[in-house]
């Protein structure tokens, strides 16, 4: 599989919702750190249009992505940050680590997703973002990539503030 397979795959919710699952180059993060920053990944996923209906299949089809990706591709790492633009970010990463918490942090093959998070907020603590690493256990650079995922509050921040 190469770099470039499964960067954009879109599915149809029975409720007609056209639903893209993405993924963006993430190096710029990282750039301190060329020994891995190739391999990191911003993941996404966003409907062409919000229902009030829940579908628990956007669900099982999101996760399944994910655990097939770590599966073809052990050695890369994703982050997740919730979309802020209209203020349902906090509401997005409870969903988000609900769905890890029951189903992805099973094993996949021989690996496990381990999942870290990082936040911050505005002077008042008002306004907050939220960002996930999502890496396998079979990661040989795990502890290194989830140190300067870490670190990357003050790259965040500057990038959240400039929004």
């Amino acid at each position: 599989m190469s770099d470039t397979d499964l960067t954009e795959i879109t599915f149809v919710t029975q409720s007609g919702i056209n639903y893209l699952i993405y993924l963006t180059d993430g190096s710029s993060y990282f750039s301190d750190y060329l020994e891995f920053n190739q391999k990191i990944f911003m993941f996404g996923f966003k409907p062409d249009r919000m229902l009030n209906r829940h579908d628990p299949r956007v669900k099982d089809t999101i996760l399944d992505f994910l655990t097939k990706y770590f599966e073809q591709k052990p050695e890369t790492a994703l982050i997740f940050v919730c979309d802020t633009s209209d203020k349902r970010q906090d509401a997005r990463f409870k969903m988000f680590n609900n769905w890890f918490t029951e189903r992805i942090e099973k094993s996949t093959s021989n690996s496990v997703i381990h999942k870290t998070n990082i936040s911050f907020c505005d002077e008042n603590d008002t306004n907050c973002a939220h960002a996930s690493l999502l890496i396998t256990s079979q990661n040989t650079k795990l502890k290194m990539i989830t140190t300067a995922f870490l670190e990357l509050d003050t790259t965040f921040r500057t990038k959240y503030e400039e929004e």
